[in-house]
């Protein structure tokens, strides 16, 4: 009777150890999820305001397709404003965009106009797809993401935006 609660007491431990080691299996692979779908740089400016590069840096952590969006909100906005969707008020304004290596070399640029976007002031959240960027080697370091507005468009004066560099999704 002696060896019943001892081998109790060693099942409890071995099970204790096993579901502490599962859990923080679940935590790692929670964690990179959640990193794998968060973008990994955003760089804040208004369409209606011209501007000077407005930088923010980031690591490459997968080589492959990382996609560029443009996140435009309007705090002032409703989503009942259908009003907004005029043809008249798509942005005319235009933006200049690269990405820096870690040696400050250029990898990627592109200028796009409105006419490409077909962005209107959106009652309250719009994104807009950008381009897709192919990094197919990593190099440690600090990546730069640089955006500007160079054309700016008053249409888009109670607007504010975020470029924004997704990694690959798997």
């Amino acid at each position: 009777m002696k060896t019943f609660p001892k081998l109790v007491l060693v099942l409890g431990i071995l099970m204790m150890v096993g579901g502490l080691i599962g859990a923080g299996v679940l935590y790692m692979d929670m964690r990179n999820q959640r990193h794998l779908h968060d973008h990994i740089a955003g760089v804040k400016f208004r369409l209606a305001e011209q501007s000077d590069w407005q930088s923010d840096t980031f690591s490459i952590y997968d080589t492959g397709s990382h996609t560029l969006h443009l996140s435009t909100g309007n705090a002032t906005g409703k989503p009942s404003d259908v009003d907004a969707m005029d043809e008249k008020t798509f942005y005319r304004g235009a933006l200049e965009i690269r990405i820096l290596d870690p040696s400050d070399h250029e990898v990627w640029s592109k200028r796009i106009d409105g006419s490409v976007m077909s962005l209107v002031p959106p009652p309250d959240m719009a994104w807009i797809f950008i381009d897709t960027v192919n990094i197919p080697h990593l190099i440690g370091g600090s990546w730069i993401l640089q955006g500007r507005v160079i054309e700016a468009d008053a249409n888009f004066s109670k607007t504010s935006s975020e470029l924004i560099i997704m990694p690959p999704q798997a």
